[in-house]
Order: structure tokens, then C-alpha cells, then sequence
């Protein structure tokens, strides 16, 4: 073979692996919403497994946990299918920092390269890890974070119906006139009911910043509330007989307690007044003859 047919048969070869590895490496840019809504079986996302790269969205929570997370929600779909969680699985020892979690705040707004979508005891969420070759950036800062959605308890209902509540699984979402029901339910034993009329949901305060372990000290079964704001989570693992979604609070603010009346002075002095009266009228009859 000629030096110059072997030159050429490089080159072609060399092309052709070159043309193959962009092709491996071009991917779509998805949406927050392409990744999470789906018309399969209202659950798991269509992209489950596969690595990505995803638009992204605006840090509406940070939460450090066992492995740190941020939470990002779309604008453009305020409604459902808005918002996800991404896992930070890389620590910089020698800077002493998570790669993702500790370069970003709230009111970021963050796209994401080479990031896993995989579904984690139900939840749709993106894995940043170091296996895949990750990086975000930061598009720009000091955006509003959307909008609570708001729902109702129907909507978030215990047992779950994964069909109506799936759409606002990683959303903020807040749930208005509720009442504390049971406690110490849930997979950890810190769930506890939020009743409206004959529907159930579930929260959880292993979020809040603000709480003790392992509830905001204000819920107690019984309290009535004026709403309740927070993110959406699921926890499916039905070899262990769990199935649920759980409104995460986040802080002391996403807990608001239906407030007592207020009474006048002129109401406190009419009340006692009729004490006044009623016991007086009770010791005359037990003093009449």
C-alpha cells in the first residue's frame, strides 16, 4: 500500500471515529418539563437512565442533607411539570466544598450538562456526578422564585393517586385551611396528616431548617392551619408497603397557623359580666328557700 493511500485511509478513519464521537456526545437540550412530564403511566419520566443536559431553572431551596441537593423550578411552567431536584455527589476535598451546591444560591439560574436522570424511590431527580463528566452554569442571578402552586389536599391525597399528583412532584406547591390529623407516620415515622373535609395529604418538616427533630413545634395533632407551603416529594417503595407523596416545609415561614380571633376590651368586659350575672343568679337559687 502506497504512503499516500495509508495517509488517506487515516484520515478518513480518524474522521469518521471523530464524526462518531460528537455524535455520542451531541444530546438535547431538555426542559425541566420534558424531563419530568410524560404521558406513559404518569410516574416515571421517559428519560429515566439516560444522561443529559437540562435548561434548568431558577434555586428556589438548597438542603445540605446526607448528600446536598438544590432544588430548581421552571417559570415557564408555573402550573405542573416545573420543578426537580438535583443531587451533588462531588466533594472538593482540597476545596473543602460540594462542586454544585456551594456554587450556587438561591435566585440563580442554573443550567446542567451531563447529568443522569434517574428515578429515586419515585422521584424523577438529576444526579451531578463525577462518573458522567457533569458542569453547570450559572445563566444569571437574582431571579424571583416562582409562584407556590396552589393546591388543595385532594390534590395531594393519601392514599396516593399518582395520575393527579405526579404533575407538581419537585414543585413548591401550599395547601391552604387544613388540620393536623395523625403523626409519626411514613417510612422515618415524621409524616403527619393535613385534613380537609374528607381528603388526607402528608408533610414532613425533615426539611425545615427551623425545626427540632423531628417536627416545627407549633404542629401538634389537632392545630388548625392557614396554610402550608413547601416542596413535593414521593417516596414509593412498595416492597416495603410505601406509597405516598410528603409536602416538605422548609423553614418556620412555610408554616402558617390559622390565627385566634382577637377579642375587645369592650368583648372581655361583656363576658364577664355575663359570668357575673350567671353566678349570682346560681347562688340565689341554691340560697332560696
Amino acid at each position: 500500500m502506497s504512503e499516500l493511500r495509508r495517509g488517506l485511509m487515516i484520515v478518513v478513519v480518524g474522521s469518521i471515529a471523530l464524526i462518531h464521537a460528537s455524535e455520542a456526545r451531541a444530546q438535547p437540550v431538555l426542559t425541566i418539563y420534558e424531563i419530568q412530564s410524560n404521558t406513559s403511566d404518569g410516574d416515571a419520566s421517559n428519560y429515566a437512565g439516560s444522561v443529559v443536559d437540562c435548561a434548568g431553572g431558577v434555586v428556589v431551596s438548597k438542603f445540605p442533607g446526607y448528600r446536598p441537593r438544590i432544588m430548581l423550578q421552571d417559570p415557564a411552567h408555573p402550573d405542573e411539570w416545573g420543578g426537580i431536584q438535583v443531587k451533588d455527589w462531588i466533594y472538593e476535598s482540597g476545596a473543602g466544598e460540594w462542586a454544585l451546591f456551594d456554587n450556587v444560591e438561591i435566585g440563580d439560574w442554573v443550567s446542567l450538562t451531563n447529568v443522569l436522570v434517574e428515578e429515586f424511590v419515585g422521584n424523577t431527580m438529576l444526579q451531578y456526578q463525577v462518573y458522567y463528566d457533569p458542569g453547570f452554569v450559572v445563566e444569571s442571578q437574582g431571579n424571583a422564585s416562582p409562584h407556590p402552586v396552589l393546591v388543595s389536599a385532594a390534590d395531594l391525597r393519601y392514599p396516593s393517586d399518582h395520575e393527579i399528583t405526579e404533575r407538581y412532584e419537585g414543585m413548591a406547591v401550599i395547601v391552604q385551611d387544613v388540620r393536623v390529623g395523625q403523626m409519626d407516620l411514613g417510612k422515618a415515622e415524621d409524616n403527619y396528616e393535613l385534613i380537609r373535609g374528607s381528603y388526607v395529604a402528608w408533610a414532613t418538616d425533615y426539611m425545615n431548617m427551623d425545626a427540632g427533630a423531628p417536627y416545627d413545634p407549633r404542629i401538634e395533632t389537632g392545630v388548625n392551619l392557614l396554610s402550608v407551603t413547601g416542596l413535593l416529594e414521593q417516596y414509593t417503595n412498595t416492597d416495603a408497603g410505601w406509597d405516598y407523596y410528603q409536602l416538605c416545609t422548609r423553614s418556620a415561614a412555610d408554616i402558617v397557623l390559622l390565627p385566634i380571633p382577637a377579642v375587645s376590651s369592650w368583648g372581655l368586659a361583656a363576658t364577664a359580666l355575663l359570668l357575673l350575672i350567671g353566678g349570682t343568679i346560681g347562688m340565689e337559687r341554691r340560697h332560696a328557700p
